[in-house]
């Protein structure tokens, strides 16, 4: 079955998968747009065509060739004006297409957004040659769900990055026995509520005066941030870090905390375990079901913006050995099971449930 995919952006994360997975196998692919915030700009390498540096005449041209020649297509957005009119041209080709999202099932606080998107993904969900593919195993299979999609229709296609990156050389672990070296890593925006964690340490740090917390990224909250944590003892601000530099602060720390008030994912903590340390997340968090929760579970989640919560499980983890012990040791094995395996896997399986309904229906979708 031909495949084609259209990527979102060209993030290091996505390079590599494109490199491992995708590549490989021949099948061809494009981004929506090109820059990321999650690489420095003109890092990326790629021949691979971006739509929204063509005009629309092109683009669409450019989505009707790909419609034309593909059995199926994948589409990492819903939004964005390239997807949505890959999505209305499909209504004349009717192949099988793939949205690859992890959003979460939410309610928009604006009626008429709240009506115009029940309308727009109500419409298209419900149609049957249209799949969706959940990043991960709960809430993010809710929200196909939220908008008519039927179950059979919704497929796992999990997000994973190269852990073999990210993980410690064997000679350089065991790690410590309990947590020490805090950090955070990632954009400085209000959503991901940093605040929460640094009030939060400000407490660690009474009990353990030898703690640190190292925050890592940039955004406009940067400054607020420091204004008001700079002089904080143990606080250090990092700026943005990027590719070996990020493999390394991740390699420093013995645990990753992540407060975000809305997340809908988190790649950082598959990188993080990777590494092989715990996590500290917010229950929205939207990785947390898949890579922390469970029995055994990989680390600790808490209530967003509950400061007490998330002191308290920092402080379990700077001074419960054997906790921390088992939480990083589920970490490392959460990342080799959550990995490319399963995201090839995954892709098979998809394939394979479209060219069955694809045999079924005489080799045409419905």
């Amino acid at each position: 079955m031909g495949l084609y995919v259209l990527f979102m952006e060209p993030a290091n994360y996505t390079l590599d998968l494109i490199r491992a997975v995708y590549e490989p196998r021949g099948y061809g692919y494009a981004f929506i747009r090109g820059e990321s915030t999650a690489s420095p700009k003109g890092e990326w390498r790629t021949s691979a065509p971006v739509l929204e540096a063509m005009g629309w005449l092109r683009r669409l041209r450019f989505l009707v060739g790909v419609l034309r020649v593909a059995d199926c297509v994948v589409v990492h957005s819903y939004s964005r004006p390239s997807a949505v009119a890959l999505l209305v041209l499909n209504l004349f080709f009717r192949k099988n297409l793939a949205i690859d999202s992890d959003s979460l099932p939410s309610r928009p606080q604006k009626w008429w957004i709240r009506w115009a998107k029940s309308l727009y993904l109500g419409f298209f969900f419900r149609r049957s040659f249209v799949y969706g593919l959940a990043a991960g195993t709960r809430e993010h299979r809710e929200f196909y769900r939220q908008y008519g999609m039927a179950e059979d229709r919704i497929l796992l296609m999990p997000l994973v990055v190269d852990a073999a990156r990210y993980r410690m050389p064997q000679e350089q672990t065991p790690r410590t026995k309990v947590a020490r070296r805090f950090g955070y890593i990632g954009r400085l925006v209000p959503h991901k509520s940093v605040e929460i964690a640094l009030e939060a340490f400000a407490q660690v740090r009474r009990v353990c005066p030898d703690a640190t917390f190292e925050v890592v990224g940039e955004g406009p909250e940067r400054a607020a941030l420091e204004t008001r944590f700079g002089g904080s003892p143990g606080v250090i601000f990092r700026g943005a870090v990027f590719g070996r530099a990020k493999v390394d602060f991740l390699q420093r720390l013995d645990c990753l905390v992540l407060p975000s008030a809305y997340e809908p994912w988190g790649l950082v903590v598959n990188e993080a375990e990777a590494v092989g340390i715990p996590c500290v997340v917010s229950d929205r968090v939207g990785c947390r079901a898949d890579l922390i929760e469970g029995s055994p579970s990989a680390g600790l989640s808490v209530p967003w913006g509950d400061v007490e919560a998330m002191a308290k499980a920092m402080l379990c983890l700077a001074s419960d050995a054997p906790l921390y012990a088992a939480l990083a040791r589920e970490a490392a094995i959460r990342s080799q099971s959550w990995d490319y395996g399963l995201y090839r896997r995954s892709l098979d399986a998809m394939l394979r449930v479209m060219q069955a309904r694809s045999t079924e229906d005489g080799g045409q979708t419905r």
